[in-house]
Parts: structure tokens; C-alpha cells; sequence
């Protein structure tokens, strides 16, 4: 399988008996071999043809704006909200809208383009009411890229949503402990919004 090390990009194809292992990059860092780090599939090379040709724009625009960003700070969100993109269409399998009368509804939409976190080995539980993902990590005790996760899941929803021609396109994470109901953010870990794909 092909990872990319989410500090400097750099893609390595390494064997899947590294995933949920550490490993470090030739830049120095060291990180956690898991699904949001995965390289999409070749099927998608259109789909990243175009999102090239995007970030591209938003580079001329941001280039012939001036607008006092740091080059690099720039590039870094844009190269920040392409993989989220990609890792909604790795994860959901499909880009294709709903039409009308297709019998989509949010929930279900959100539980078919979140369903790889149920295979994130340190989720526990994840349920979905409405607009809202309720997550729990095992013995509530957050990895190091919990926000990562929940920031990539939130921008997923939200852009499957838009996609599928749903109304409201916002999605909510919420981290809250094993022993809460969903529904229940009187105590809970962290929190992150999106809207059509962007976090808010």
C-alpha cells in the first residue's frame, strides 16, 4: 500500500504489515501508519488530475492577490483540504450525486461516507444522528491524531452531503467519553464543524 507522511508528503509504498505502526520519514517525522495517511487508488486519477488543476488556480489567485499569506501556509491548507477531499472519495467509493426521489437521506449518507471509521482500531464507537457523528476512542483515551481523524471525518460528512444534493450540508464530530449516550456533549473530548467539505 502507499502512504504519504503528513509532515512533508513524501510517498512511500510500504508493506500492510506497518499499518498501526510507527514509522519515520526521511524528514525526521514520526508518525502513525493508519487509512488517513493511505495514497487513493489509481481509479481516481481524473478526479486528481482536476483537484491538481484547482489547487493550481488557487495558487495563480493567491499568487496574483497578494493577500500578505505565507506561501507556504498557503500551500499547506490547500494541500491540507485536497487529501481530506481525497480521503472522502477513497473512503465513500463514490462521487456521484443523488437525484431526486433516490430515497438518500443524511443519516444513512453520513454512515456510508464515515463507515471507514469503524475500522480505525482505536474507535470504540461511533454513532450518527441527524447531522451529528458521535465519536468514542477505547478506554477514553485519545491517539495522538484524534483531531486529525475528527477534523478529516467532519470535511468527509459534510462533503458527502453537498454531494448527494442534501440539505443541511453541515457535519458535526463530536469526541465524548465511552460512557455517554450519543447525544449526551454535557462532557465531551472536542468538537469540529464542516461545511461543504471545509471546516469551519
Amino acid at each position: 500500500m502507499r502512504i504519504k507522511c503528513p509532515a512533508c508528503n513524501q510517498e512511500y509504498e510500504i508493506d500492510k504489515d506497518y499499518f498501526d505502526k510507527k514509522v519515520e520519514c526521511a524528514c525526521g517525522e514520526t508518525f502513525v501508519v493508519s487509512t488517513l495517511l493511505l495514497v487513493p487508488e489509481k481509479t481516481y486519477n481524473n478526479r486528481v488530475r482536476e483537484l491538481n488543476r484547482e489547487v493550481h488556480s488557487l495558487k495563480e489567485n493567491n499568487n496574483s492577490q497578494n493577500n500578505g499569506c505565507a506561501k507556504t501556509g498557503c500551500l499547506t491548507i490547500v494541500i491540507v483540504l485536497l487529501l481530506f477531499y481525497l480521503i472522502g472519495l477513497f473512503s465513500s467509493g463514490t462521487t456521484s450525486k443523488a437525484t431526486s426521489g433516490s430515497g438518500l437521506n443524511v443519516q444513512s449518507t453520513l454512515e456510508n461516507s464515515l463507515s471507514y471509521l469503524r475500522g480505525i482500531p482505536e474507535v470504540s464507537k461511533m454513532e450518527i444522528h441527524s447531522n451529528d457523528v458521535y465519536l468514542s476512542f477505547k478506554n477514553d483515551k485519545l491517539p495522538f491524531d484524534f483531531k486529525v481523524i475528527c477534523n478529516a471525518a467532519a470535511s468527509n460528512g459534510s462533503l458527502a452531503l453537498k454531494l448527494a444534493n442534501l440539505s443541511p450540508t453541515r457535519c458535526s464530530v463530536w469526541v465524548i467519553p465511552e460512557s455517554n449516550i450519543a447525544g449526551d456533549v454535557s462532557k465531551y473530548y472536542y468538537s469540529c464543524h464542516a461545511r461543504n467539505g471545509k471546516l469551519e
